[in-house]
């Protein structure tokens, strides 16, 4: 079945436990359309239009031809790192055969419109590592003895008039 998408995404494919031969079609994109293997080894796919699809297919390589491949959206999230994520999981052969595991072939698909996500990518701009090792007084902080107020350019606001 098609699993139909909308804008810019980036498709990758993360994990195979297939026998069978596998791959993926896009149609109705911009400039993407076609046959991919899905494999680990296939690079990571551009692929933008205004409503596009990706349709998971299966060969046994014996007598069955390529056959459409049930897929289901194994999970959904969105994180300001890598805006709106969605894995797709896929399982081959007849269905009165198959495992029905869905891992076959795991696709994960990453949009990436700008009009959705304008702060992707993601840059963190706070620096939340600690101070390296090495430094003078390396013990940690709380092992360090504490300053007086004379030390630390503090006055001592006891001894002032309007206290006496």
């Amino acid at each position: 079945m098609a699993e139909i998408f909308y804008g810019t995404w980036l498709i990758d494919v993360v994990g195979k436990d297939a026998w069978y031969s596998q791959r993926y079609v896009i149609s109705g994109s911009d400039r993407a359309d076609g046959i991919y293997a899905a494999d680990l080894t296939t690079p990571r796919l551009l692929v933008s239009g205004k409503e596009w699809s990706l349709t998971m297919e299966w060969n046994d390589n014996a007598s069955s031809g390529w056959q459409v491949s049930r897929t289901r959206r194994s999970s959904v999230g969105f994180t300001a790192e890598d805006g709106l994520v969605t894995i797709l999981g896929v399982d081959d052969n007849w269905p009165q055969l198959a495992d029905g595991d869905f891992d076959d072939v795991i696709v994960r698909c990453q949009n990436i419109d700008p009009e959705l996500i304008p702060w992707h990518p993601f840059v963190q701009n706070i620096d939340f590592s600690l101070p390296k090792r090495g430094d003078k007084d390396d013990r940690p902080h709380h092992d360090k003895p504490s300053k007086s107020n004379d030390q630390i350019g503090n006055p001592d606001f006891s001894k002032t008039q309007w206290n006496r």
